[in-house]
């Protein structure tokens, strides 16, 4: 987290990309209490602000109020993989 209410989310298949690294916010990192837990379904970083859920089947990621309202939400088999030429639509490999 850059801030309890900024969460840049970078993921990709291959531990050898190295795609480049630009964030849109143009902001110094400030300390941060953040908490991150399991679940069946999900992985979760939460901040005091806001959470992202990972999704354990698909990857896809939502951001949520505090109070588990959903602010932004993937929907299924739209994500934008780094290194597509190496991985196909959420959840295959190959192109």
């Amino acid at each position: 987290p850059w801030s309890d209410r900024i969460i840049h989310v970078t993921a990709f298949r291959n531990p050898n990309w190295k795609g480049a690294y630009n964030p849109a916010v143009i902001a110094k990192p400030a300390p941060v209490a953040w908490t991150f837990a399991e679940t069946a379904d999900a992985y979760i970083l939460a901040t005091p602000a806001l959470s992202v859920h990972v999704s354990r089947a698909d990857r896809n990621i939502s951001f949520r109020t505090i109070d588990g309202k959903v602010i932004l939400d993937e929907a299924s088999g739209q994500r934008k993989t780094p290194g597509a030429d190496e991985i196909g639509p959420a959840g295959s490999q190959g192109g």
